[in-house]
């Protein structure tokens, strides 16, 4: 993502930015691009495994699927504070990942944050 508050408003997601760029004109760019997105989507499924493996997220949670809902949510956050300046969006759908994953939390982690 962005370090500061002024690269959000400025510049958005850079691997999102030359997707929507290059995706349609060259097949050789989209793939590197999908395969960068495709390594981002990957990383967060492995922290969501490891939180699954360790108890806090019910067995039903798929962290595939939450994976590519959190990296989609958070590239539309970062269009949005691209296009509008601010910040807002993206704080917004953050906060909402964070409350998927406390939907998800298994009665184990309930106890631990007690």
């Amino acid at each position: 993502m962005f370090r500061t508050k002024a690269e959000a408003t400025i510049g958005g997601c850079p691997i999102g930015s030359l997707a929507n760029e290059l995706a349609a004109q060259s097949e050789a760019h989209r793939r590197t691009l999908q395969g960068h997105l495709d390594h981002w989507a990957a990383l967060i499924e492995e922290g969501l495994a490891k939180i699954s493996a360790s108890g806090c997220l019910e067995s039903g949670a798929d962290p595939k699927a939450l994976s590519i809902t959190f990296l989609t949510a958070i590239q539309g956050g970062l269009l949005l504070a691209k296009v509008q300046r601010s910040t807002p969006a993206l704080a917004t759908v953050l906060d909402r990942i964070i409350d998927s994953i406390d939907c998800h939390a298994s009665p184990v982690r309930e106890e631990i944050k007690t």
